[in-house]
C-alpha cells in the first residue's frame, strides 16, 4: 500500500523533499511509517525536528490526517492515505 506525507510550512526547509510517497505492507502503524522514515531518510533530515536515534520528531511537530491529529503510534494506516505534517509554533 502507499501513503503519502506532506510537509508544509515551516519544518519544510528540514526535509529532502516537500512530499514523500512511501510502499509500506498493508496493516502498517504510524510507529512503521517513523521507523521507515528514518531508514530510507534519517540522515537527509535535520536533527532540529528529527532524533534520529529514536526515529522520531524532535520538539512540537503536528502530525495529521484527513483533518484529524493522528497521536497514537499503534494507529492502523490505510492505502492512499495522506499524512499532513507541519511545525507547531509557540510564541506570539
Amino acid at each position: 500500500m502507499e501513503i503519502i506525507l506532506k510537509i508544509s510550512g515551516t519544518i519544510e526547509r528540514f526535509f529532502p523533499e516537500k512530499e514523500i510517497r512511501f510502499v509500506l505492507k498493508k496493516g502498517v502503524v504510524l510507529s512503521d511509517l517513523y521507523e521507515m522514515m528514518g531508514w530510507l531518510y534519517g540522515s537527509k533530515i535535520s536533527a532540529a525536528v528529527w532524533n534520529h536515534g529514536k526515529n522520531r520528531f524532535r520538539g512540537p511537530v503536528i502530525v495529521s490526517s484527513g483533518g484529524r491529529l493522528l497521536k497514537n503510534e499503534d494507529e492502523i494506516l490505510y492505502d492512499g492515505q495522506i499524512i499532513e505534517l507541519k511545525r507547531f509554533l509557540i510564541g506570539g
